[in-house]
């Protein structure tokens, strides 16, 4: 885990990496959509010096995050879809306003870009994904301990 002090550039993101503190420009903003259970998100594309990436925000910083805010963000988490690779940000995270419009963006390096992922590196993930769906659907929640359900 990273040390929440400590600014990881975008180049330095991996799959699974949490708890990380970025600090970002938007570049675009993305559609807010509903989810089933009403909360809102917004899928953006941030960047830095090193390279761009899409970011998923939620509920209320939907509507505060705007294009060419610098940002900081803090408790970003890492996840894959389509061999590619997300940020987004955990329930006790945040996102605070720095600046706006000045800061370089290397757009050549996209990790959120299709097929970004290796390909042998995605299928051990598509493993381990598996195996956490395993674990869930066989009643434990990965510490062999019974869930609880309401019937």
């Amino acid at each position: 885990m990273a040390d929440r002090n400590l600014t990881t550039k975008i180049i330095e993101l991996k799959y699974g990496m949490k708890n990380l503190t970025l600090q970002v420009i938007v570049l675009e903003l993305g559609p807010i959509r509903r989810t089933v259970n009403t909360n809102e998100v917004r899928t953006c594309v941030v960047g830095d010096y090193t390279g761009i990436i899409n970011f998923s925000i939620w509920n209320e910083y939907c509507h505060l995050v705007k294009t060419m805010d610098i940002i900081r963000i803090r408790g970003g988490i890492v996840n894959a879809h389509k061999r590619s690779l997300n940020l987004s940000i955990i329930k006790s995270g945040d996102i605070m306003k720095i600046g706006e419009f000045c800061f370089g963006v290397n757009e050549s390096v996209n990790l959120s870009q299709e097929g970004y992922i290796p390909q042998d590196v995605w299928e051990k993930i598509q493993q381990e994904e598996e195996g956490r769906r395993q674990t869930i659907s066989n009643g434990t929640n990965g510490r062999n301990n019974p869930t609880i359900t309401n019937e």
